[in-house]
């Protein structure tokens, strides 16, 4: 009876123990997918800023820009970049039909001259950290950039893929009136028979619908995120909110691939959609499996950890295997090494549980508190003073030239003058 008392703790705990570092892999993946929606924002209002002095920049690049737009109407022009990422362009008759775009070859000019200014970005920061991706800009007039560069031959059937494609439909004005970034699961640009995840969001002149940024981040790289993440020896996957493959650990996944072929066990669907619907829980079978999910931001993936009735069994009699031992040459000595062992988890995850709060309220690079503690603090200090009715300021510091100092010395002297700061 004690052996199999202790067998059922030590699989709680084992389930307690890959649910926590799933929490910690959650926090990782979604930070690197953070950053790339703050990426893509910075270049959306970087596009945003050029097309309202779109005017002036044609002269920068007045040669090129000339030569090109007198090849306007070939099927498929090209605008010379110096070295950056290539601009290709179509003729407008090679638009028709296609829903989002039209060409006004009086406007022509000054959108050349954005995506040359852009095409240099794209260029220039394909070294940045974060995942592995490529990057386009289309425009409604047919111009596109893509970094990793697309073959001219290319050109015309990617603008096709583009223009069916969900991520720019679903960018367009009607579609999207609130011009929010989107996240979604479509085929690679590559067509390589592989799914990748998209990230879009469009450009706007004042009111005008001009261009949609996308971002690919392809299956591989997500792969690579969940191997390089922090992980328990389990099965563990990525998966969309209709149940299809996007990434897995330990394994290569095919497009179309679906999650509930690949588990160890076989799971009813409407218990599958449960996980697909929530925001983080556990689900058991009849089998004595656990499925542990959580979802990803706003992303749309669901990470999901499979723990079978057999890892359950090995890590439960792994566990207790030194206590059985210890057992056998005497009493005594099996309540001490119990009591050393509850000491020993316990401090464990007290530990665990200080890292991961750690982790949720501070900034890992400065050590210091981040918005989510400033939100809290700020909250609690508004509440106190509109109970007693008392005025309450904020009061915020810029830094100057804080950029030159991160440029001259590096992020690393930036962040000693931002903890000196603090």
């Amino acid at each position: 009876l004690l052996i199999l008392r202790g067998m059922m703790l030590s699989r709680d705990t084992e389930i307690e123990s890959v649910r926590q570092m799933q929490a910690v892999r959650a926090v990782s993946i979604n930070a690197l997918l953070q950053l790339e929606a703050e990426r893509l924002a910075n270049i959306r209002n970087y596009a945003e800023h050029l097309m309202q002095i779109q005017d002036e920049l044609p002269a920068l690049f007045a040669h090129d820009i000339q030569t090109a737009f007198e090849h306007r109407n070939d099927d498929v022009w090209a605008l010379r970049t110096r070295e950056a990422a290539p601009v290709y362009g179509v003729s407008a008759a090679r638009l028709t039909g296609l829903d989002g775009f039209s060409r006004d070859d009086a406007k022509l000019i000054p959108g050349m001259a954005v995506a040359i200014a852009l095409s240099h970005m794209f260029s220039a920061g394909h070294n940045e950290p974060g995942l592995r991706e490529r990057i386009a800009y289309v425009s409604a007039s047919g111009i596109i950039v893509a970094y990793p560069a697309i073959s001219e031959q290319d050109v015309d059937p990617t603008l096709r893929t583009f223009a069916s494609a969900g991520y720019f439909r679903n960018s367009l004005p009607l579609a999207n009136p609130t011009r929010k970034q989107q996240w979604s699961i479509a085929r690679s640009m590559d067509d390589a028979g592989e799914s990748s995840l998209f990230l879009s969001a469009p450009v706007y002149a004042g009111n005008a619908f001009k261009a949609v940024l996308i971002l690919e981040i392809p299956r591989p790289s997500l792969d690579e995120s969940l191997n390089l993440a922090p992980h328990h020896d389990v099965n563990n996957y990525l998966v969309d909110h209709n149940g299809i493959l996007v990434g897995a650990g330990m394994r290569n996944v095919h497009r179309g691939e679906t999650l509930a072929s690949v588990l160890i066990d076989k799971w009813p669907a409407d218990k599958l959609a449960v996980a697909f619907r929530g925001d983080a829980g556990i689900l058991n079978n009849e089998h004595g499996s656990r499925l542990i999910y959580r979802k990803l931001g706003n992303s749309g993936l669901i990470m999901v950890d499979e723990v079978s009735t057999r890892e359950l069994l090995q890590a439960s009699v792994a566990r207790l295997s030194g206590t059985i031992g210890a057992g056998a040459v005497a009493l005594g000595l099996l309540l001490c090494f119990t009591l050393a062992v509850v000491h020993t988890l316990f401090g464990h995850y007290i530990d665990r549980g200080e890292a991961l709060r750690t982790l949720a309220e501070t900034d890992a690079l400065t050590g210091l508190a981040n918005r989510r503690v400033f939100a809290s603090r700020f909250a609690d200090a508004y509440a106190w003073c509109k109970r007693d009715a008392v005025p309450v300021s904020l009061i915020m510091l810029d830094i100057d030239r804080f950029k030159k100092i991160n440029d001259r010395w590096g992020h690393a002297s930036g962040d000693v003058v931002l903890r000196t700061l603090a």
